[in-house]
Order: structure tokens, then sequence, then C-alpha cells
């Protein structure tokens, strides 16, 4: 328990990650032969008189996938089991398989270095919004992709909200973190290594939700993008990054009512600037989606009238 943090949901964002960077675990390369905690969970009290869990896990142990099944295991009605910590190393190759090893080496071959350094060292910062997914519109945007002839049955929301994204955004490459733990052979729900990559899409790759579920059900290699050749066309390629941290179930922890679950995540710095547009896909209450949008081109206006937004979440702390 932390008594000298308090946290609001009138707070700006900012600040709010400002705050709870203390609680967070350091980056995987400090902790490295250092006997620090590889995860923290800190309780501190808000403002309005309810409390917080701040829940730090290091990348370096398990990707997204893996901090949501630990952090859902804290409800009083969920089934609480050890995660596999065992590394298969050699199916690394297997991973870039699934990717492309021809998307994978584009995406980390020195034409995209230069693209990323560019924006980083020259680049403006992004701005950042974050918005509540307004549930009808979205099941109009599943039904119309569905209604779509040669659509396949399923549509997810993640389907239609990142070829929404793509779209709003005009990225000439939008990367779409994919998690393939489960699907490739020798891998299991239960692990808690990281077996996961970017999928690369174009425009025609994202362009509609049935050719992203089409990729993803696909064999590999899953990437739908077209790759630039050469360095000089790297250079200025309009880049966006998506990915989906929306695992949170309905945790149940008696006497008490959910009322906000949000990422901490560094809203400027390289990992955003390294691409024109950033979004988080989360669940800010179990059953809600919301998307944290970091962009260097777009208005919160723009972003409103592309998307399927319902408004900011949690208005004080995210005002348009």
């Amino acid at each position: 328990m932390n008594d000298n943090l308090k946290l609001s949901e009138a707070m700006p964002y900012g600040e709010m990650v400002k705050l709870v960077s203390g609680a967070k675990v350091p980056q995987g390369r400090k902790l490295l032969n250092k006997p620090l905690a590889v995860s923290k969970m800190t309780v501190v009290p808000t403002i309005e008189g309810g409390f917080a869990v701040i829940f730090s896990l290091s990348h370096t142990i398990t990707n997204g996938s893996g901090y949501y099944q630990i952090l859902n295991m804290l409800s009083a009605d969920a089934t609480v089991f050890a995660m596999d910590t065992k590394r298969r190393d050699d199916l690394r190759d297997r991973v870039n398989e699934y990717m492309g090893k021809k998307h994978y080496a584009y995406l980390n071959g020195a034409g995209m270095l230069f693209n990323a350094l560019g924006k980083v060292l020259f680049g403006k910062e992004p701005t950042p919004y974050c918005f509540i997914v307004d549930d009808e519109k979205l099941k109009a945007l599943r039904a119309e992709a569905k209604a779509k002839p040669g659509a396949p049955e399923k549509i997810s929301a993640n389907d239609v909200l990142t070829s929404s994204y793509g779209k709003v955004c005009g990225s000439r490459m939008l990367i779409m973190a994919a998690d393939f733990k489960g699907r490739i052979d020798g891998t299991k729900l239960e692990d808690a290594a990281q077996y996961h990559a970017g999928m690369l899409l174009d425009e025609q790759g994202y362009g509609e939700p049935a050719s992203i579920r089409n990729a993803l059900t696909g064999p590999p290699p899953l990437s739908r993008c077209a790759i630039p050749s050469g360095c000089c066309a790297s250079m200025g390629l309009k880049v966006g990054l998506i990915t989906s941290w929306a695992a949170l179930k309905d945790l149940q922890i008696p006497g008490c009512m959910l009322k906000l679950h949000t990422p901490c995540e560094q809203t400027t710095g390289m990992v955003v600037k390294g691409q024109e547009d950033t979004c988080i896909v989360f669940n800010p209450r179990p059953g809600k989606i919301a998307m944290l949008c970091m962009s260097k081109t777009l208005s919160g206006a723009e972003l409103m009238a592309g998307l399927p937004f319902e408004g900011p979440l949690a208005p004080k702390m995210w005002p348009l």
C-alpha cells in the first residue's frame, strides 16, 4: 500500500503516468544481473475515496497476453494456474515464418531503421487521445463487413477497429502486433514465453476487416503488404502501429466495483515517435473497448469522425 500516491480519473493522463512511474519495474536492460523485482503490484488510494491497483510486469518475462493472464487471476472467481516459464528458443524461426521471413527482414532492415530514426530525431511528438468505442456503431460495422461478398462468417471487433484505424490514418504500412502462442506447434496458451511478432499490412491488407480475418486464419506467412524496394522508398514511408490489449476479464473483488482500467504508457519518446500513428486497444471495463491513439497527423475531431467512437474516455483525464 502506498498512501503517498493518490490517483484520480479527473487528473490529466500524462500526470497519472508520471505519478505511477515509481511503481513500474525498470526496463529489461536495467534488470540484467541485478537483484531487482521483475514484477510489482502496488495498491494506492484514489482522491475519490476508492483505491487503484498498479500492476507492472517486465516485458522480458512475458508479453501482453501473459500480462493479462496473470492480472485476470486476481479475480475472486478466477482459476489460478502456474504458467510454463520454459522458453523454446528453437521456435524463433517459426515466429518469423508466421510473420513472413521477408517481412521480418524488411521491418528489421536498414530502410526501416533509418525511417524510424529520422522520425525520432527530427519528427514531432504525437498528440495522445483516448476514446471509448460505441457498441452500436461497432456492431453496425461488423454486420456491414460480414454482409460483403466472400466475407468470412466471423469478423472480430479487432478486425473492424484495425481496418478502420489503418484507413483513417492512411498508413502505407500498418504494423499489427500478433501473438502466435498456441498456434505454433510446440507452444500452448499457458506458456509465459513470448512467441509474437508484427503482421505488416498495406492498404489492401487492412482495407477490409475480412482481409485481416482471412490473413489471421490462413497459413503463414500472415503479413499482407507489398514491400517497398530500396532504402529511398522506405525513408518517407508513413507507418502506423496497432496492438490489442483487450483481454481484461471481469475482475471480481468482494465489495468492490471496477470503474476504470487503463494502460499507463508513455505518450512521448522513441517508442511512439518511430511511426506517425500508434494505437493501443484495451478494455477500460469488462465488455467495453477503448482506443488510446497517439497521432502526429490527426486531430481528436478527425479520429472521432473516422472511427466508431462514443466520446473521450474519462473526459477530465482525456479532454479533446
